[in-house]
């Protein structure tokens, strides 16, 4: 390349300022494209993991609800901008998984009546039955209610 810079007549400082600003814009431009083509790819892989592109915005929304009511705000942005953080924020919300409030490993109190009825009115419970929601009220009414 400087061979074919010297050969145009651009002088040494010319030619640094060519790689100079190749490095101050091209570069950061091509690292969007390629940071913004990897987001996409998580994306879609998001979708065909939760049935497509309308089931997946549902369960994004269930997500960033959850994650801002029961995480840290920097542990939720962390764990929203990768495929395999997302997957672990599901399981977290769907009871699998143990929550990141920092509480100690103490356990929280068993759900109310009130609370498990609430929770039944949710659509992962009634519309998606998603399974650890579903476990989390089954297993609240046994506790309430025992054999």
């Amino acid at each position: 390349m400087n061979a074919r810079l010297h050969a145009a007549g651009f002088s040494q400082g010319q030619a640094q300022l060519v790689y100079d600003l190749a490095e101050e814009l091209v570069i950061p431009a091509v690292r969007e494209v390629l940071a913004e083509e990897a987001a996409q790819a998580q994306v879609r892989r998001l979708c065909d993991r939760f049935g497509g592109p309308e089931k997946w915005r549902e369960t994004a929304r269930q997500l960033g609800a959850w994650g801002r009511a029961h995480l840290p705000a920097n542990t939720f942005r962390v764990l929203s901008c990768d495929y395999e953080g997302v997957l672990a924020m599901h399981r977290m919300m769907s009871g699998s998984e143990p929550d990141l409030m920092g509480d100690g490993g103490r356990a929280t109190p068993p759900p109310g009546e009130s609370e498990l009825r609430r929770m039944m009115d949710d659509p992962r419970y009634w519309r998606d039955h998603e399974p650890g929601y579903v476990k989390r009220v089954t297993e609240g009414f046994r506790r309430l209610y025992p054999d």
